[in-house]
């Protein structure tokens, strides 16, 4: 009898996981998004005439959507947002005070000091200065960087990344003290919004490894940073577009994995934060997990989830493979404030 019930929960997590494929992704809320077949979507020009089939040029998008106005979804036509695809890349300007090693370090006052900063971020303000944000300092006396990202090439005073963030200016080659961040945070999705204001959210703590939930908005022409409440599910590599109404929509991601709820550390969750009243929401889920996924807004409050990775074997650096399917979000704001689990596991 014991033999059967356990034959009986071997069979059922088989099965709830996809027969063991990483792909296959639980259902666990309600979807926020319908699968759209690649051949119903066609790119369109400034002129209205078919730019290029998604089926067709499926690997060249992030490029064609550079040269594209105008979207056709099974027939009807939409104007396009701007698009986001997350990426690691940095300024080649901040090269002048980088540590050309991997991962980069760069060279920062810190209490009294200068420091090596490694998984700093950075964003290019109005006035073509750059800002540089949180990271983790490096002890002073290590003197080499593993490429393996192990723990103790991490290791710092107080094994947390921080909240400080700098000013470059390139012209002269300075940098100066910015204004702090509301949370210590590295690797973060940072996300140009449709004035001077840009939205960071999320990142990474490397020691113990665990993805953060807090958000804030960093008001280049007031040189400040304004907390938000945080994200329903703490998650890094995610992705972030402002839609055409002016609201947010936040997509997947890799979370803690003790609270994943996908393979490997993914979340298949999606998230909106209404900018009148600062509140983010579990709009439901992905039905497929994926991270780093290119967001393209089109119409009022649309969007269509494209490309992003799934992990395949289940390791932090292992291979990844591109996500085919192709995701339409619909536009709906949910009032759900999303489950007590996803605002109580919550990192800060």
């Amino acid at each position: 009898m014991r033999l059967t019930k356990f034959l009986v929960v071997i069979m059922l997590l088989f099965f709830s996981y996809g027969c063991g494929n990483q792909r296959d992704t639980p259902s666990i809320l309600p979807f926020a998004t319908q699968i759209v077949p690649a051949k119903d979507l066609m790119l369109l020009d400034k002129s209205s005439k078919v730019a290029c089939s998604f089926a067709d040029h499926f690997a060249d998008l992030p490029v064609l959507l550079q040269n594209s106005g105008l979207l056709s979804l099974e027939g009807k036509t939409f104007r396009l947002g701007p698009w986001t695809q997350n990426t690691r890349g940095l300024p080649a300007t901040l090269n002048q005070i980088r540590i050309m090693e991997y991962p980069p370090t760069f060279l920062l006052p810190y209490r009294g000091e200068t420091r090596r900063f490694v998984c700093t971020d950075a964003l290019v303000l109005p006035s073509s200065d750059i800002l540089i944000l949180g990271g983790t300092p490096l002890k002073s006396e290590q003197k080499f960087l593993h490429p393996n990202y192990q723990s103790q090439n991490f290791a710092t005073d107080d094994n947390e990344p921080v909240n400080s963030t700098w000013i470059f200016h390139p012209a002269s080659r300075s940098v100066r003290i910015g204004p702090p961040m509301n949370s210590p945070r590295h690797q973060p999705t940072i996300t140009k919004l449709n004035d001077t204001r840009f939205l960071i959210t999320g990142g990474w703590n490397p020691d113990p490894s665990k993805a953060i939930s807090a958000a804030e908005i960093y008001d280049a022409k007031k040189n400040e940073f304004i907390r938000l409440p945080n994200l329903q599910k703490p998650r890094y590599q995610h992705s972030v577009a402002q839609l055409n109404d002016g609201n947010i929509i936040i997509v997947g991601g890799l979370t803690t994995k003790s609270i994943a709820d996908s393979a490997y550390s993914l979340t298949a969750t999606v998230e909106t934060l209404d900018m009148n009243k600062k509140r983010f929401v579990l709009a439901g889920q992905l039905h497929k997990a994926r991270y780093d996924a290119i967001v393209i807004p089109f119409g009022e409050k649309q969007a269509l989830i494209v490309a992003g990775y799934s992990d395949q074997d289940g390791s932090f650096d292992g291979p990844s493979e591109q996500i085919p399917e192709i995701e339409l979000y619909s536009g709906s704001l949910t009032n759900s404030e999303g489950s007590a689990e996803s605002a109580n596991t919550s990192s800060p």
